[in-house]
C-alpha cells in the first residue's frame, strides 16, 4: 500500500457556473508518492486520462501515464486504467473523490487501484487546480 499526495492540472471548458459541464473532460496528474515499504522510497508518476463528464456529478473515461520509483530498487511503469471521479458538489470550488483501477502491462505485470480524495479550485474558464490525498494499492508479479 502507497500513501500518496498528488497535485493535479486540469484542462477544460466551462460553458455554465460550474466546470462540470458534460461532454468531454481530459485531466492531467502529477503525484509524488511516499513508499512506507521501503525508507526513504519516493515514487513521481504523471497520467492523464480523457473520457465524458456525464453530469455535473460523475465523470468516467480510460487513461495511461508513466512513474518511476526511486529507493531500494528503482522501477519504470506505465499503468493502464479506467477512471470515475465524483464531485458531489455542483460549484466552481468543490471536494471531490477520484478512483482508478487498472494493469500494469509488460515489464512490471501487475495491477492496482487507486483513490484520491481532494478538492477542486477552479482557475478561469478554461481549467482548475486540484489537491489531494490518496492511497495506491500496487500488485506486481
Amino acid at each position: 500500500m502507497l500513501q500518496t499526495f498528488s497535485i493535479i492540472a486540469t484542462s477544460q471548458k466551462r460553458t455554465d457556473k460550474s466546470n462540470n459541464h458534460t461532454g468531454y473532460k481530459g485531466f492531467i496528474k502529477k503525484g509524488y508518492y511516499l513508499l512506507p515499504q521501503d525508507w526513504f522510497s519516493t515514487a513521481i508518476e504523471i497520467t492523464t486520462s480523457h473520457g465524458y463528464q456525464l453530469s455535473p456529478m460523475f465523470y468516467t473515461g480510460l487513461g495511461t501515464g508513466a512513474g518511476v520509483s526511486y529507493g531500494y530498487n528503482r522501477n519504470l511503469y506505465v499503468p493502464i486504467f479506467a477512471n470515475l471521479r465524483v464531485t458531489p458538489l455542483n460549484k466552481r470550488h468543490a471536494p471531490f473523490g477520484d478512483i482508478k483501477t487498472g494493469v500494469y502491462p509488460g515489464f512490471t505485470n501487475g495491477l492496482f487501484l487507486s483513490t484520491i480524495a481532494g478538492y477542486r479550485l477552479e482557475m478561469g474558464k478554461r481549467g482548475g487546480f486540484n489537491t489531494g490525498f490518496g492511497y495506491r494499492i500496487i500488485a506486481v508479479r
